[in-house]
């Protein structure tokens, strides 16, 4: 019984990361949706605690985990000035998310079916939203180049479209890889995957996300690439796969609207939401600290040290080199385990998701305090080839 209400909780939990920064009770953040149903997955993996945070397979990790945490920390000591309104020398966000990482990695290598059931959950929490869209729920706006980029239930434009991507990737691994048992489930399940695309479509042009416009594309050229199909089969999709993206580039580019500009934009002026300077002002940052960084409350300020929109360099700026080094090595550890799988099982879905997960880092700021970077950290780590 206790191992039933701590896989619902699970499910549950991971259907509120979509909805992570939704506040409905207005406490600034410490009683999220997110927050409650993880505290209640925690509260109900008590019972195996031992378990989620000590397995032997992510012991490997941990160590890594905890020295990267401690310089993080240790850096943003060094420079903290207590009484800063609304900040704190420990990162509680970072903590939380990477405990909540142990005890989903762990609970997904002791079941072989709750992978699955994790991305369906992820998958329809995704639908939920594209369907609350689509009937005006939860809408607000941001006024970027005097067109409106979309916000739903607090999250910013540039989550959603990352959100949308990783479910359309979702969509198109039980689209290619449907039961085989039963081939009319098989077709019910093609059809109502297939309706989802365009669902997840809309939501990334609405968020006017170039980023995540690109790879969009760029994951499902990857999915074919993958895919085991014979070579001429293989050959007609990705041709055709390349025109339609062409096509749609073309119609979204020509079409007036926020994603439009943004676009044009990017292409006939060379402007990239300035992350092109933050990039060069980031580097320059590390040369004058480059063992300890600067801290991670400096990121959160304007200037120099802005976030530079890119994970990796972001916790370089944050915690100087003997930060960045375990969470390099802590990277290297699941991307490596997502490539032996791979190797395993010619599953393509873990390769793609591991690919479009490093493109979102490398496009997104503030996104190592999110539950949704961690939560697709636990499904490529958590994964074992027979799943």
């Amino acid at each position: 019984m206790f191992q039933r209400i701590n896989d619902f909780a699970l499910y549950l939990f991971i259907f509120t990361i979509v909805f992570e920064a939704w506040d409905p009770f207005g406490l600034k953040g410490v009683f999220t949706i997110a927050r409650i149903a993880g505290l209640f997955y925690l509260a109900s993996s008590l019972p195996f605690i031992y378990n989620r945070l000590f397995a032997n397979e992510t012991k490997i990790i941990l160590l890594s985990l905890v020295f990267f945490l401690f310089f993080y920390t240790f850096s943003t000591l060094r420079y903290f000035q207590p009484g800063t309104p609304d900040q704190s020398a420990f990162s509680m966000a970072l903590f939380q998310n990477i405990v909540m990482f142990l005890f989903i990695t762990n609970h997904l290598l002791q079941s072989n079916r709750a992978t699955k059931y994790a991305l369906v959950s992820f998958f329809l929490s995704v639908v939920l939203m594209g369907l609350l869209y689509l009937l005006g729920i939860g809408i607000d706006v941001e006024i970027e180049l005097e067109k409106m980029r979309l916000t739903l239930f607090g999250e910013n434009p540039n989550m959603i479209g990352n959100k949308a991507v990783v479910a359309y990737l979702i969509a198109l691994y039980f689209l290619l890889t449907p039961p085989k048992n039963n081939v009319r489930k098989s077709t019910v399940i093609k059809i109502l995957f297939i309706a989802t695309i365009p669902l997840f479509f809309s939501l990334v042009l609405a968020s006017g996300s170039r980023g995540a416009f690109l790879i969009f594309f760029i994951a499902g050229l990857f999915a074919l690439l993958l895919l085991k199909l014979p070579v001429a089969y293989k050959t007609i999709l990705l041709v055709t796969g390349i025109i339609v993206t062409i096509y749609i580039f073309d119609f979204v580019y020509l079409k007036e609207s926020v994603m439009h500009e943004r676009l044009r934009q990017t292409i006939e002026e060379g402007e990239f939401g300035g992350r092109d300077i933050m990039i060069k002002n980031s580097i320059n940052v590390f040369k004058d600290y480059p063992l300890f960084g600067v801290g991670r409350i400096a990121l959160q300020t304007g200037g120099k040290t802005r976030d530079p929109h890119n994970v990796f360099l972001a916790v370089l700026l944050a915690s100087g080199l003997f930060g960045f080094l375990p969470f390099l090595y802590f990277n290297y550890k699941v991307f490596n385990k997502v490539i032996f799988n791979y190797r395993l099982s010619k599953d393509f879905f873990y390769p793609v998701l591991a690919i479009t997960l490093l493109l979102i880092m490398f496009k997104s700021g503030g996104l190592i305090t999110t539950k949704f970077l961690w939560f697709n950290y636990a499904i490529l780590f958590g994964n074992n080839f027979d799943n």
